[in-house]
């Protein structure tokens, strides 16, 4: 069950409901180097998406379910849960306080219908070993997701 709160979208998983995976919305984030930068120290625990790429969040949702179970199988193929909800987000599987963080502006879930941009997202299914192309890494509009327990 999904709920909004100020725009920030929480699910509780299903497969495990001590763990929720939290979804914002960011537009015109200045700061996604620093922030990524962030995220491969270990500072936060986040994945940074380029919500280009990103038809709807449920998708992002998914990939959490996914990454939490392979994570409680002990199979996953990333060393982290964020990373691998990047993973199973990837066509072609290749892994290259929040709203104090980043510089942008939170913005509600519904504004990514008009961020997606379709013909990307067509592209990218069809390119699947251009990852740079695919954008999961420095761009201006970002979904971040976190999850804990």
């Amino acid at each position: 069950m999904a709920v909004e709160l100020d725009h920030l979208v929480q699910v509780k998983m299903e497969n495990d409901v001590e763990y929720t995976t939290n979804l914002a919305l960011f537009t015109n984030v200045s700061n996604s180097d620093e922030l990524r930068q962030r995220i491969v120290q270990g500072k936060i625990e986040a994945a940074l998406l380029n919500a280009c790429v990103i038809m709807d969040p449920f998708h992002v949702i998914v990939a959490g379910h996914k990454s939490l179970h392979l994570f409680q199988q002990g199979k996953m193929k990333t060393r982290t849960l964020h990373s691998e909800i990047i993973f199973n987000l990837s066509p072609s599987n290749n892994v290259s306080e929040l709203s104090k963080l980043i510089k942008g502006t939170l913005v509600s879930m519904d504004t990514l219908a008009s961020i997606s941009d379709k013909e990307k997202i067509k592209k990218d299914e069809s390119t699947v070993n251009k990852s740079e192309e695919r954008g999961f890494g420095s761009r201006k509009n970002k979904i971040m997701t976190f999850a804990g327990n």
